[in-house]
């Protein structure tokens, strides 16, 4: 697994089961961990602060970097085995003593335990994965709404026989069941697919003498290589404009702006032969292809092969020039068959 400190570095972690002669050091860790937050010093008499007493009934996982060296840990819960807290239900993966060495903060060390303790759950079949921390802990309340968690207050506390024992805040990620769709059912495949946001680039090409130029629009349309500039993009085989563009050996493409979804429509509307009729266009400088004016970014690209794609063609085509259009920085962006714009986030 890979994970990224906080200054962007890439960080190699592996988390798996801890070996019986690494308990000591995963006590060490703990405590330290734990020190750190709290300013505790050992864990008292309390027998479950020792890995070697949790590892009969649970499973304590550690994180370790490519050189071996443990990072982090947490204990959790085993498929048909007891809670570690007594309001857990039966079909809830909950953990406790989530540390991560004081050296090794701001590693992804944390994230990267949660993620595969998630991972782990969805895969045994539970129906979710719940924690308890303490209200002071702001820094892991963070970590575990970034990652998905949600609070859950009607679950504070920490219960023993039936009794409130502390106050804690109780967080829950719920795990989702994969339902399989038939691959052989399209709608299913369409709902799937068009989970993923995509950007909407129009194609052109002028016509012939006497014709209108060609257009469509298409989703899938992506930066292939840099150096040389390269485009890869794919256009249903039941297109009528696609083959009077391919005709044409070279297109251009307009990155359309967030407020364009009713031209992105009208160019993806079938048997219409002057799709840019009435729409205000400029030319290329190298071949004259049409660019609708409004626009995030254009190319103008010379198609340099085409491949089998099943129900689609796959395009290669190499960048020409390229430029940006009016100063619009929102581009038009496309999911679940809806037009929508883009929003930043701080």
């Amino acid at each position: 697994m890979a994970a990224r400190d906080r200054t962007g570095d890439s960080v190699s972690i592996a988390v798996r089961q801890a070996r019986r002669e690494e308990f000591a050091a995963v006590d060490a860790l703990i405590g330290a961990a734990y020190a750190h937050d709290y300013g505790e010093t050992s864990g008292g008499s309390d027998p479950f602060r020792a890995a070697a007493v949790r590892a009969r009934d649970y499973d304590v996982w550690v994180a370790e970097d490519s050189d071996g060296q443990l990072l982090g840990s947490v204990t959790t819960r085993r498929p048909g085995g007891p809670s570690l807290h007594e309001d857990i239900a039966a079909d809830e993966l909950d953990l406790r003593l989530l540390g991560v060495s004081p050296a090794a903060r701001r590693r992804g060390v944390g994230a990267a335990l949660m993620r595969d303790v998630a991972a782990r759950a969805a895969g045994e079949g539970f129906s979710a994965v719940v924690l308890k921390t303490g209200p002071a802990m702001r820094g892991a309340h963070r970590l575990y709404e970034t990652l998905g968690y949600e609070r859950r207050p009607e679950r504070d506390g920490l219960w023993i026989g039936g009794e409130h024992q502390l106050d804690l805040f109780t967080y829950a990620y719920p795990l989702v069941p994969l339902v399989e769709a038939p691959l052989a059912d399209e709608s299913a495949a369409r709902g799937v697919l068009g989970a993923f946001p995509t950007g909407v680039v129009a194609l052109a090409a002028r016509g012939a003498a006497g014709e209108p130029a060609a257009a469509l629009t298409v989703q899938s349309f992506v930066s292939l290589s840099v150096a040389p500039p390269r485009v890869l993009l794919t256009v249903g085989t039941g297109s009528s404009s696609w083959p009077r563009i391919a005709a044409s050996g070279s297109f251009a493409a307009t990155v359309l702006g967030a407020g364009q979804g009713p031209i992105a429509r009208r160019l993806a509307r079938p048997g219409v032969r002057d799709k840019l009729g009435g729409t205000p266009t400029v030319r290329t400088p190298t071949r004259g292809h049409p660019v609708i004016a409004g626009g995030s970014a254009w190319l103008e690209c010379a198609i340099r092969e085409e491949f089998d794609g099943g129900d689609h063609r796959i395009v290669l085509a190499d960048v020409l020039t390229y430029g940006l259009l009016g100063g619009v920085d929102r581009p038009l962006i496309y999911a679940r068959s809806r037009f929508g714009g883009f929003a930043g986030v701080a």
